[in-house]
């Protein structure tokens, strides 16, 4: 079996560091739905989407493989439920867990939950929901109503926020239908003008800053 050689980190690692701009942060979540667009076209759903399955190659946000598909599962009719690989003991991590998989429920939407649980840790600095241990996270995400991303970082955009919110939702049918769904619209949030705007002012105010240290 001949597989690439990965070097750099995962994206966990680089959210250790603190979160990212929106525009960092939505081109990562758009690189990664596409991965798991390809995923879900062959009948896969990884079910275990989150910031440390995410690798940045040479620690670049703009190279990123979504990686550990261990407890993945096929959805094709000639072999319904079956696990794709022996790794993988549990049903995936608390945090990016959707509430149907509690269920053992899962499907493409099930991956949709897991990139927005991902994304707003990407924006926020932290998953959307806590709790003491894996138990109260779980229970959390049973309950408790879907935060807010723009509560904790304010300057997210209205639309950002409430494409989060659809991804979070606790029934499966509230959130976008598929991947595809989901990458239509983060491109048009990564590409809309005022996004660019918003970059170039703050690569502006960088360098004013800059200059008047010197």
């Amino acid at each position: 079996l001949v597989m690439e050689w990965l070097e750099g980190r995962d994206l966990a690692s680089r959210l250790a560091r603190g979160p990212l701009a929106e525009h960092d942060a939505l081109r990562a979540a758009l690189h990664v739905a596409q991965a798991l667009d390809a995923a879900h076209r062959a009948g896969i759903t990884h079910r275990d989407v989150k910031p440390s399955n995410v690798f940045l190659i040479g620690d670049r946000l703009e190279d990123l493989r979504l990686i550990d598909f261990g407890i993945a599962r096929s959805a094709r009719p000639s072999h319904p439920g079956t696990r794709l690989t022996a790794s993988g003991a549990v049903l995936g991590s608390p945090h990016y867990m959707a509430p149907e998989q509690l269920r053992g429920e899962h499907d493409a939407r099930t991956d949709v939950y897991a990139l927005g649980a991902t994304l707003f840790e990407c924006l926020a600095g932290r998953p959307p929901f806590g709790g003491a241990h894996p138990a109260a996270i779980l229970l959390a995400v049973l309950a408790e109503p879907v935060p807010s991303v723009s509560a904790l970082r304010s300057e997210v955009s209205p639309a950002l926020d409430a494409l989060l919110g659809r991804m979070l939702a606790k029934d499966m049918r509230d959130r976008p239908r598929d991947m595809a769904a989901v990458i239509t619209e983060l491109s048009g949030l990564f590409s809309r003008p005022e996004q660019h705007a918003r970059v170039l002012g703050a690569v502006t105010r960088a360098e004013r800053s800059r200059s008047t240290t010197r």
